[in-house]
C-alpha cells in the first residue's frame, strides 16, 4: 500500500459516521459510539495487510473492573488492545487525572496498547509510548471529513500496522522471563484485589466454597 488512498477513504468515513452521530440529540455514553467505529478501522488496516484480525468488546462486568475496552486477536494471538477516551479527553496519558489516571497506571502495564478519543491516537508499550502522539487535523465528532488529511492517513496507518505486528520477545534467561512476566502478574494481581473487594464477585463465592 503506497499512496494510502484507501485508508484515508475510510478514515473519513470513520470521521463522517462519528460527527453524524455525536450530532443526534440524544444522551448516550460517548465511548460506546467510538466501539464500533475503531473496530472497523482496525480490521481495515488487518485485512489490507493480509492479517487475521479480530477484535472482541471486553466485557464490563461488576466483578471484572478495569478492562480494556477491545481485545485484539492476529492469526488467533493476543496482540494488543485498545482503550477508548471520551472524544476531547486525548490519548496523552501523561495529563489524566482522576479515574483516568488511576485506569492508567493499571494498564500501563500491558504490553501493546493503544489510547484513543477518535481524534487522538497513541501507542504504548509496557508504560512508554511508541512514537508521537497523532493528532487529526479536526475534531472527527464535529468536522466530519475535513478532520482527516493524508498526512493523518498515513501516520495512523503505520501506528496501527506496528500495533498489529507486535510480537512478544521471549526470553532467553529465567531473569528476562521474570521481568517479562512482572506487569502481567501485577495486572492479575490487581484485579484479584479489586475481586475480593467486591462482596458479590464470582472469585469470593468460590472461595467461600473452597
Amino acid at each position: 500500500m503506497e499512496d494510502y488512498d484507501d485508508f484515508l477513504n475510510a478514515l473519513q468515513k470513520f470521521a463522517i459516521n462519528l460527527t453524524g452521530t455525536f450530532k443526534l440529540p440524544l444522551k448516550f455514553n460517548p465511548e460506546d459510539q467510538l466501539k464500533g467505529p475503531v473496530r472497523d478501522l482496525i480490521s481495515f488496516v488487518g485485512t489490507t495487510l493480509k492479517l487475521n484480525v479480530n477484535l472482541v468488546t471486553e466485557a464490563q462486568l461488576d466483578d471484572i473492573k478495569g478492562r480494556p475496552d477491545l481485545g485484539i486477536t492476529v492469526e488467533s494471538l493476543t496482540t494488543g488492545h485498545i482503550e477508548l477516551k471520551a472524544p476531547g479527553k486525548g490519548a496523552d496519558t501523561a495529563k489524566y487525572k482522576g479515574s483516568d489516571k488511576t485506569q492508567w497506571i493499571k494498564f500501563q502495564d500491558l504490553p501493546n496498547i493503544i489510547y484513543t478519543d477518535g481524534s487522538e491516537w497513541a501507542l504504548y508499550r509496557s508504560g512508554k509510548r511508541i512514537g508521537k502522539i497523532i493528532r487529526f487535523c479536526g475534531d472527527v465528532t464535529i468536522d466530519g471529513k475535513t478532520s482527516i488529511d493524508d498526512n493523518n492517513a498515513k501516520i495512523l496507518f503505520r501506528l496501527i500496522r506496528e500495533f498489529l505486528y507486535w510480537e512478544p520477545i521471549v526470553p532467553t534467561s529465567p531473569h528476562a522471563l521474570a521481568e517479562m512476566l512482572a506487569p502481567i502478574t501485577r495486572y492479575l494481581r490487581s484485579d484479584v484485589l479489586t475481586n475480593l473487594d467486591d462482596p458479590e464477585s464470582n472469585l469470593k463465592f468460590r472461595l467461600r466454597l473452597t
